[in-house]
């Protein structure tokens, strides 16, 4: 009986302690099957995570290298469009030189004394307008090779990389081209004209030929000379003013990142080219070629800093003679009428007020103040320069010829200051 209680008592311990550990088992087991399952799923799910951020960098590097590669071409495309324009244009001014120079060989080699001088002085006049005309006709193109750059660079529509880009305006056609222009033929051509007949031949003639024969072919070629370095300049002047007015208002509008209003610009500009051209080609002859007042009956000699006729009173060989001293500052009244006078001294006092405006404008071009009085000072050029070329040359007296010619030697050297040669 007792070895039976024994038995008994040891039997039932041992089967509670086994159902204890079958419920920590299970749970051990559940755990360790939701970790093996997270293990197994996590890094499929991982795996395809990796996989997709990767395909989307993959794709936007694509991307990001499309556009950029398409900007890349479109620079190269605008910048081989640009340099076209740039030779052409270079090219048209450099042949338009050429030409003009061969011709002036010519001229002066068949025209090379004071009497073939007079006998060809239509040929003289001829060569005098062509020059002008040609130059006036490139200044226009000038202007048309300005709107094309512009129509090149607004084609991207990238108007932050635009306000930039409308320097090739500035650099190559305003600044360059039109610079050697200016130097080519109104300091080069036309001063090698006036050396060799006014300050050459026709000056050498001096004590060969009757003083009045001198004098009125030699003041004649001065002024036509003069004239035509006077159109010449107003052409070049006109078309710098243009061009740059039209560089400024499409960068202000591509700084406000306005396309409309930089096509509006354009569009506006090439209005006016076409304006202009119409104009040229219903009046070519745009420089006057009339000699001084032959109809005087008594000759008025002046000396006036000996510029223009170069002579003094006491050479005059006409006993009826009326002789006229002036002061150093310039030629009295006498022989000029006052509604003359006082336009000749308006237009140069408004000259005056443009150069010292332009000194302060190039010094400070971004001044809002000075660009939006700039137009206005542009209106105001075209107005007094149209009311001054209303004068016409033939009807001046010879001292009125001397007043004006004094005059636009003393602008045109005021307006050098400015000038960017």
């Amino acid at each position: 009986m007792e070895e039976k209680k024994e038995v008994k008592n040891d039997v039932q311990p041992e089967v509670k302690t086994k159902k204890k550990m079958s419920a920590g088992a299970i749970v051990g087991i559940i755990l360790a099957v939701l970790f093996v399952l997270f293990l197994i799923f996590g890094g499929i799910i991982a795996i395809v995570v990796v996989g997709v951020i990767n395909a989307g960098k993959d794709a936007a590097n694509n991307y990001v290298y499309d556009i950029v590669n398409d900007e890349l071409n479109n620079a190269k495309l605008r910048e081989s469009s640009l340099n076209e324009l740039y030779e052409k244009a270079k090219k048209e001014e450099k042949t338009l030189y050429e030409d003009l120079e061969k011709e002036w060989k010519t001229l002066s080699t068949e025209v090379n004394t004071f009497e073939k001088y007079k006998e060809n002085n239509d040929k003289i006049k001829a060569y005098y307008e062509k020059v002008d005309t040609k130059t006036n006709e490139f200044a226009i193109k000038l202007r048309e090779y300005s709107a094309k750059y512009a129509e090149e660079l607004v084609k991207s529509g990238k108007t932050e990389k635009l306000y930039d880009n409308l320097d090739a305006i500035y650099e190559d056609l305003y600044n360059e081209i039109a610079s050697s222009l200016y130097d080519d033929i109104y300091s080069g051509l036309l001063n090698d004209v006036y050396d060799y007949y006014y300050s050459g031949i026709l000056s050498d003639a001096y004590d060969k030929v009757p003083y009045k024969d001198y004098s009125e072919t030699r003041s004649a070629e001065y002024k036509l000379n003069n004239d035509t370095k006077s159109a010449i300049y107003k052409s070049y002047t006109n078309a710098k003013s243009d061009i740059y007015s039209l560089y400024s208002k499409l960068r202000s509008a591509s700084y406000s990142k306005n396309i409309d209003k930089l096509k509006s610009d354009i569009e506006n500009f090439k209005t006016e080219i076409n304006k202009l051209r119409t104009n040229s080609d219903k009046n070519t002859n745009t420089t006057k070629t009339n000699t001084v007042d032959n109809t005087i009956t008594n000759t008025t000699t002046n000396t006036v800093d000996n510029t223009v006729t170069n002579t003094t009173t006491t050479n005059t060989t006409t006993t009826n003679t009326t002789t006229t001293t002036n002061s150093s500052a310039g030629l009295t009244s006498g022989g000029i009428s006052k509604e003359f006078k006082d336009a000749i001294d308006t237009y140069e006092s408004f000259m005056n007020d443009y150069v010292e405006f332009m000194k302060k404008y190039k010094n400070n071009p971004t001044d809002f103040s000075l660009i939006s009085q700039y137009a206005t000072m542009l209106s105001k050029y075209n107005e007094m320069s149209e009311k001054f070329d209303a004068w016409d040359s033939e009807n001046m007296t010879t001292e009125e010829f001397a007043y004006y010619t004094q005059m636009v030697n003393r602008v045109n050297a005021k307006l050098l200051e400015v000038s960017d040669d």
